[in-house]
């Protein structure tokens, strides 16, 4: 339901790193999308793809370039060194980024830090024009003083003192952590004087997070899958194949090299139990495991839910995701899950199909009981939670509400 407090914006602008990649500016890319449906135009402002070139999306998103390449390697130089990115910045492509905040009823930012410009200087921008903002929390960014992802990580609770993983997405060569923890929520505090502000988490336990790092107050919207993804599932069947008697597995990570999503240990010992078959869909593979099926990155997303509503079960190893999509898009497509225990897989918790386990070698336990089941999929999940028109609507409500404040 759309909140009634407000009339609807004509136009909303999203502010994301990427256009064409990340889970970030997906969900912003469904909200355009979905915005678009119900008549309202959504410009998405970016900072660069790979590269530092023009998206492929950009024509199809009145995409709006900020960062030149030469200017993202900049900052990422910066960000490395001082932990901020640079003052610079291109006259002509600020220009359109200001003339689109300009032209919007509603700001919209999602993962706005890693190298596009400085952050304080967007926000100012935004507040100058007097526009109400939305901002989406799909990290910690905000509340720590340098990384996005802490992990185990509570220094941010009591000023970042002493960063103790440098690696730590984004990375940096020198710790200015302490320096800039208490601007961050000044940034934040500054702009809700000046314009009607709302902090949105992509999940339950985010939210809780941000309001102890001192955001509050913090609405909770959680991600859904998008149009296609969901289209796609509900025109195909998601019953078992009559007479089917292994249990079908799938693993789904983009990057294989990430030690902390994938485990090929527990792979190896999945892809040798009887009457279980094994399929890894992601890039840049460094190991060959007899039997599975390895298949690339699916970036066709009606051509992934066919391949997941071909299997029975998904495996999920990390720890460090904040509202795991791919978990989401496994219920819709009908699969069992067995998460490795974490506060992102407890979001999926109350649905019937997913089982959490404490540790990777129950996740291996878990899928020969199935198999010694017969591979058969669980009860059917409420694919309604990850309805892309139930997240756009709420942030409609939201973006309405922010608009009938003084």
């Amino acid at each position: 339901m759309v909140n009634d407090i407000g009339a609807p914006p004509a136009s909303v602008l999203q502010v994301n790193v990427r256009l064409s990649e990340g889970g970030a500016a997906g969900v912003a890319r469904i909200l355009a999308d979905g915005l678009r449906e119900r008549g309202v135009r959504s410009q998405f402002a970016y900072g660069y793809s790979k590269g530092g070139r023009v998206s492929p999306l950009e024509s199809g998103y009145e995409g709006i370039r900020v960062t030149p390449g030469y200017l993202a390697a900049g900052n990422r130089l910066s960000h490395l060194l001082t932990g901020e990115e640079t003052r610079l910045r291109s006259p002509a492509h600020w220009a359109r980024l200001v003339s689109a905040i300009d032209q919007a009823d509603v700001v919209h930012l999602h993962a706005v830090h890693s190298h596009m410009a400085q952050v304080a200087s967007l926000v100012q921008a935004i507040t100058d024009a007097r526009k109400p903002l939305v901002w989406t929390l799909h990290d910690q960014w905000l509340f720590t003083g340098r990384c996005a992802q802490p992990g185990a990580c509570r220094r941010w609770e009591s000023g970042c003192k002493r960063c103790p993983d440098l690696r730590a997405y984004p990375p940096a060569v020198l710790d200015f952590a302490n320096r800039h923890w208490a601007p961050r929520r000044e940034l934040l505090a500054e702009a809700r004087r000046r314009v009607p502000v709302a902090v949105v988490a992509c999940a339950d336990w985010l939210g809780e997070e941000a309001e102890r790092g001192g955001l509050g107050p913090v609405t909770t919207i959680t991600n859904s899958v998008d149009r296609d993804f969901w289209d796609e599932t509900g025109r195909l069947s998601s019953e078992p194949e009559v007479g089917l008697r292994t249990c079908r597995a799938l693993f789904v990570c983009r990057d294989l090299r990430d030690e902390r999503k994938v485990d090929w240990t527990a792979l190896r010992e999945i892809a040798r139990l009887d009457g279980v078959s094994l399929t890894i869909v992601g890039d840049h593979s460094r190991v060959a495991i007899p039997g599975v099926n390895q298949m690339p990155a699916i970036s066709d997303r009606r051509g992934l839910a066919r391949v997941m509503a071909a299997n029975d079960v998904l495996v999920f190893f990390s720890r460090v995701d904040y509202f795991p999509l791919t978990i989401a898009e496994a219920i819709v497509a009908g699969l069992q899950v067995v998460a490795v225990d974490s506060r992102a897989a407890r979001e999926f918790s109350k649905a019937e199909s997913v089982q959490i386990v404490a540790e990777v070698t129950d996740v291996v336990e878990r899928v020969r009981r199935l198999a010694s089941d017969g591979g058969a999929r669980g009860p059917k999940a409420n694919r309604r939670s990850f309805d892309p028109d139930v997240m756009v609507d709420r942030y409609v409500g939201v973006y309405s509400g922010l608009m009938a404040r003084p």
